[in-house]
């Protein structure tokens, strides 16, 4: 029975792969068939025969196919074909990548929006209080005898809007401000605010209309 040649398939591997591999990884790749020492033996003859070519890093030597040893016209027209490959690879990444951006964009702003049951106990809470203030409104006419007319009501909701404008563009101001401080903070956002003896509106018992 005729030995295997151990060259030729280390030749093949070295070929087909067309990169560096090391002895162990030569070894691997074989399927192990062969003993690392046949394996070493056979690199040692392609090396030889100016088959191949070896480079030591430090202790660790590397082995990968000469390339004269190809046809120029195959290599340039594997280069393109390879430089075309890179080129839609990359292009697809970048779709990819912009439409990764772009979900998590919507995410954020998913995010943001309260849950049905937040806005429904909110609903309710703004009824309740609607309905207690309107009693109370009623209980103040009837006491006072005073009738309050349309026109004085739009006033008061006039001036309402007015101060919740003002506080709105203040508090952004205010939020804008702290924001930019916090880019060169070392601290947390909490500390920033105790630090510089900041009343927000959680702390005041405060809770702006929507």
């Amino acid at each position: 029975m005729a030995k295997p040649d151990v060259s030729k398939e280390v030749l093949s591997l070295l070929q087909e792969g067309n990169k560096p591999y090391s002895v162990n990884e030569v070894f691997e790749k074989c399927g192990k068939e062969y003993g690392k020492a046949a394996v070493q033996k056979a690199l040692d003859s392609l090396l030889f025969r100016e088959k191949i070519v070896e480079k030591a890093f430090g202790k660790q030597k590397i082995y990968f196919i000469r390339q004269s040893s190809y046809d120029p016209k195959e290599v340039k027209s594997e280069l393109q074909m390879l430089t075309q490959k890179k080129a839609l690879s990359d292009s697809s990444l970048k779709t990819k990548q912009d439409k990764i951006r772009e979900l998590e964009t919507k995410l954020k702003s998913f995010s943001a929006i309260p849950s049905l049951d937040a806005l429904e106990a909110e609903k309710k809470n703004l009824q309740e209080s609607v309905d207690e203030l309107t009693v109370k409104l009623d209980n103040i006419r009837a006491k006072q005898g005073v009738k309050i007319s349309s026109e004085d009501i739009k006033k008061v909701e006039k001036r309402h809007a007015k101060y919740l404008s003002v506080y709105r563009k203040r508090k952004r101001i205010c939020t804008d401000m702290i924001d930019a401080i916090l880019e060169g903070y070392p601290k947390s956002k909490k500390i920033l605010i105790q630090d510089i003896g900041l009343e927000t509106d959680e702390a005041a018992g405060f809770t702006p209309p929507k």
